[in-house]
């Protein structure tokens, strides 16, 4: 008779599944749209990646991305009550309030945009680094 572990199909052949989670975690911390780009590529990894908050702890701010918040918002809400990491992309000169993601917020991370002068970028830094999480 089969065990329930045979019957089911890992999500990578050759690997346990604690492996290819961990490998899920690896990539979501460098790439900020891990965890929308797992889903894409199947049923079974999207469930997966669905149903585990911590692969969604990681936001990334940036508002040259269009839907940046769309995406904050499901990270949020996927990630359940666990704390996030977020990345805040500056310069950011959004109207869209990001109040309600910093209140879980256990570690911010400031990233110069490329077309962002270095000098000017030390002082915006500067009042981020002591900002109250």
């Amino acid at each position: 008779m089969e065990s329930s572990a045979q019957r089911t199909r890992s999500l990578i052949p050759g690997l346990v599944d604690d492996v290819v989670h961990e490998m899920f975690l690896q990539f979501v911390a460098i790439d900020w749209n891990g965890p929308f780009t797992l889903i894409l590529v199947s049923t079974a990894w999207r469930s997966v990646v669905i149903s585990k908050p911590r692969f969604w702890t990681w936001i990334m701010v940036d508002e040259t991305e269009p839907d940046w918040k769309m995406r904050a918002d499901v990270g949020a809400h996927l990630s359940r009550n666990l704390p996030l990491q977020i990345v805040l992309k500056i310069p950011f000169i959004s109207d869209v309030s990001v109040m309600d993601l910093t209140s879980r917020c256990t570690t911010l991370i400031y990233e110069v945009g490329p077309a962002f002068p270095r000098d000017d970028a030390k002082l915006l830094v500067a009042p981020i680094r002591y900002l109250a999480i």
